[in-house]
Parts: structure tokens; sequence; C-alpha cells
């Protein structure tokens, strides 16, 4: 829903309206939107892929999210100063990653997120608008966020303002009330426990493996206070609402947690089930959940010849990384071989565990990562060497999709393994990862091969950079399209298993 035009905005300084006019135009033009989608992508697919990896982490009632409408404010509580980067990511991801406008806008601390050049334009990249605390109404990075969400946006913001620390939910603030009864934008609350353990106060490094519980709520109706003055008092009933929502939230996951607690630790769990279920007192999503899941966290070494060979694998990479760095020519050839040994084992070890009927969890996790890691790293390492300077922005691009595209899809699999949706690799699928690795090895083989033939004073024609390098970049074109389509055909696959499992 709109602004109504009788709610005008706040009145500002000429001071803050220049502010106002900068933010304004940050990541408008098509190039500053390209650069913005690309560095949000991946950052988001880091992060998403840290909090699924090296973090205990477990989302309930995301369904929730499948009604969402712009414009909408994601409404958690804060209790870590990385919260955004820990939690927004797997949470919102799977919903925003193909689309910018469902990438949510944050709202952070100007003095501690808007420092130095570098660090202030990886903010306003990752879709950032800097708010000063304690500036009141009259500020322009509130003014840009009302904006923002009156165009259809989705916004992140956190009520209570400033941190708790401790998992307590603060009084709100108005601020975000304000944004709310001017826009009248969806409101979802988040109500999520163990992110002030990541990061500790105090800690420079995040710690790993601890427990995320993170709940998503239903919208917050604030139809009668709408009907309110627009005044400071309104505002705050609004915030007053969400802070107790969030109490709600955060009452029903402890309920969940101790309910799924105890049916853990019951030894006859099958009796309890039974006899809840007839009560009615278990919810259904959680009658899901008591058959037997496989983690991340709980995959353990199996020894078996494919494992192994997928461990090589991963040790290759930096290997692999220092040849090709080197300018010697004996190294850059021993570089091709080992990235050319590197493909083989990655050919063969998904073959051998199929043939002495040696499929493991540990396999089916760490086969596709290390793959990933194989390829995406050659692709960036190549795309920095010289010969390709002329087309390095159009590569950079290129391999950017690329990444992205991989890294979303390691996290699928991770997803569909937790979750016993069964996802086989397509012809696409295997198709891409072919022609992937034929381009990197011919990549490779050129580069040797040239630089043999230089080296001994041998002319071949057409075997020069100038006939050659537009070719590969030919090449890295239709890798980063079929790469696309793959990914795309592996979604509807995902999508089709998940609904076919929860049909049955």
């Amino acid at each position: 829903m709109n602004i109504p035009d009788d709610k005008p905005l706040p009145q500002l300084s000429s001071s803050k309206v220049e502010r106002l006019e900068k933010y304004r135009r940050w990541n408008t033009s098509w190039l500053g939107r390209v650069d913005s989608y690309l560095i949000t992508a991946i950052v988001a697919s880091i992060m998403g892929l840290f909090m699924r990896l090296f973090q205990r982490t477990r989302v309930y009632h995301r369904e929730r999210l499948d009604f969402v409408k712009l414009p909408t404010m994601l409404l958690p509580n804060h209790v870590s100063i990385a919260d955004d980067f820990f939690l927004c990511p797997p949470i919102f991801y799977w919903r925003s990653i193909f689309r910018y406008g469902w990438m949510p806008y944050h709202a952070p601390e100007e003095k501690n997120f808007f420092k130095g050049k570098i660090l202030s334009y990886m903010m306003r990249k990752l879709k950032c608008v800097p708010l000063t605390r304690g500036a009141g109404f009259m500020q322009p990075g509130l003014v840009r966020l009302m904006e923002l969400a009156h165009t259809d946006n989705m916004l992140w913001m956190y009520p209570e303002g400033g941190r708790t620390r401790t998992g307590d939910i603060n009084r709100g603030k108005a601020g975000v009330g304000m944004i709310l009864y001017r826009t009248h934008a969806q409101a979802i609350p988040i109500y999520h426990t163990g992110l002030h353990e990541v990061l500790p106060i105090g800690s420079r490094f995040p710690k790993l493996y601890k427990k995320i519980d993170i709940i998503v709520g239903n919208p917050i109706d604030f139809e009668d206070l709408f009907l309110l003055p627009d005044e400071p008092k309104t505002w705050q009933a609004i915030a007053d609402r969400i802070t107790i929502k969030l109490s709600e939230l955060r009452d029903e996951l402890d309920e969940i947690l101790g309910v799924k607690k105890n049916l853990i630790s019951d030894s006859s769990v099958d009796d309890t089930v039974g006899e809840q279920r007839n009560s009615g007192r278990i919810p259904i999503p959680l009658i899901k959940n008591i058959a037997p899941r496989v983690r991340w966290y709980d995959l353990k070494w199996q020894s078996t010849l494919a494992n192994y060979l997928t461990v090589l694998r991963l040790i290759l990479v930096p290997v692999f990384v220092y040849l090709f760095l080197s300018e010697n020519l004996f190294t850059q050839i021993s570089a091709t071989l080992v990235f050319i040994f590197a493909a083989i084992t990655d050919a063969i070890d998904g073959y051998v565990a199929r043939k002495r009927n040696e499929v493991t969890n540990f396999g089916t996790f760490a086969d596709p990562l290390a793959d990933k890691l194989l390829t995406i790293t050659t692709f960036f390492l190549i795309a920095f060497r010289k010969e390709f300077s002329a087309f390095f922005l159009n590569l950079f691009v290129f391999i950017s999709l690329i990444a992205t595209r991989e890294i979303g899809i390691t996290m699928l699999r991770i997803w569909a393994i937790d979750q016993g949706v069964p996802v086989k690799t397509s012809v696409w699928g295997k198709a891409k990862t072919g022609i992937q690795l034929g381009t990197l090895i011919g990549t490779l083989l050129y580069f040797n091969v040239r630089d043999i033939l230089e080296k001994y004073g041998i002319e071949v024609e057409y075997l020069n950079d100038k006939t050659m390098v537009p070719v590969l970049h030919g090449l890295f074109f239709l890798c980063l399209v079929i790469t696309i389509i793959s990914g795309f055909l592996y979604l509807r696959n995902l999508s089709f298993q998940k609904k076919k499992r929860n049909d049955q």
C-alpha cells in the first residue's frame, strides 16, 4: 500500500537534503545495480553457506514467507553486530537471489559500518542506508527508507534499535513505527536465539558449530493503529505491538524446542508420538521432524576409495593455485597436469562409489563442494591473466554469475540432504560440468603450448592471443549459459521432488 498523500514526509534542513539526494543516487544506474546485485548475491551466498555448513541452523515456519508481498519490513530481534550477515541469508536467500528487488535494504549504524571508503562502498552495494542513533525522526536515512518502502521494496530493520546481546526483547523504537504508519508496509516479525554466541562481545572471529534457532512469524495487523493520528504516540504503539509479537514468537519457539527435546529424550518415541498425535498436543510440522534425519554436522568420515579421492581433490586445489601463480614454464605445465588429474578424480569418484556400493553421506556432501571449489578458483585465476585484460569486465561478470549459481546449488544440495529430498544430477548438470572442465583444460593447455612454441621460436598460424583469446572468451560465455540453464532445471526438479514428497 502506498503512502497516503495527506501524510507528508518530515521537512529536512538543506544539509540533510543534500545527504538524502546522495542516498537516492546509490545503485540507480544499470551498472550500479549490476554491481550491487553481484556483490549482494556473492556475500549472501557465502554467509548462507557459512550458516549452513559451520553453524547448526534451523528455521521454523519458513512457509509463512510464502505470501510475502511488497512493500514488506522484516523485523527480527537484535543480539549481534553481524545479525544482518548471519540471519538474513538463511531466512530469505532462496526467495531473493534471482530477484534484486527482493534483496532487503538494511539500516546499519553509520559510525560502525560506514567508516572508510572501502567499507562504505561495500555497504552501499549491499543495499544499506545509514542511520544515526539518537538523531531522531528528522534524519535523511529514515526518510530514504520510507521512500524505498513507498516504491515497493523489502526492508530489514530491528524494532528495538540497539542490540540486547542476551536475547531479551527491549521496547521498540518509534522510528520503525513511523515507517510502517506512513507506508502501510507488511510487517513480519522474526525471533532467533544463539547468534550472540557466534560473535560474542570482544571476539574478532565468529565461533563455529553453535546452535541457531530461528522462527518466522505471521504478518502483524496494524489496521486499528493506522486509524489513529499521525504522531509519535501512534508510532510508539506500533513499535510496542511489534515487540509483543516478538515475545509471543519467543514463547512459540521455546514450546517447539521443548516439545522436540522431550520427544528425542523419550526412549519410546513412537508410543509418545502416537499418544500426543491422538490428544492433539503435537503440532503437525513436528511430526515430520521425528524421523531420523542426517544433518551436515552429523556426517562422519567413512574410509572409502571415493571419499579419499574427494579429499585428495580438495588438497589439490591449493597446490594448483601455487603452481599456477608461478611464472616458470615447468610449474605452469605442472599446474595444468594437477588440474587434469583433479578433474579425472572428479569423474571417477562417483562412479567408484556406485560401483562398489559405497555411497556415503560425506561423499554426497563433499564431492560437489570440492568440484565447485576447483572450477570457480580456476575460472577467477584465468580471468586475471594479462591475456584477458581486454575482456576482464565481461569475464568477471560471467564468472561471478557462475560462482553465484554454483554456491547456491551447493547450498540447495545440502538442504536437500537435510530434508531427505532425492535429487539426481541431470543431463544438463553433467553437460555443464563437462563444458566447464573442457573450457578450463583447453585454456590451460593453450597457455602451455603457446609458451613452449615461443620458447623454441616456432610460429603456428592462428595459435596466438589475437585469435585464441576471443575464442576462449566465447567458451566462457557458453559456460555461463549452460550453467544458468542447468541451475534453473535443478531448481525445477528440486521443487517437483519436494512437492512429490510432501504429497506422499
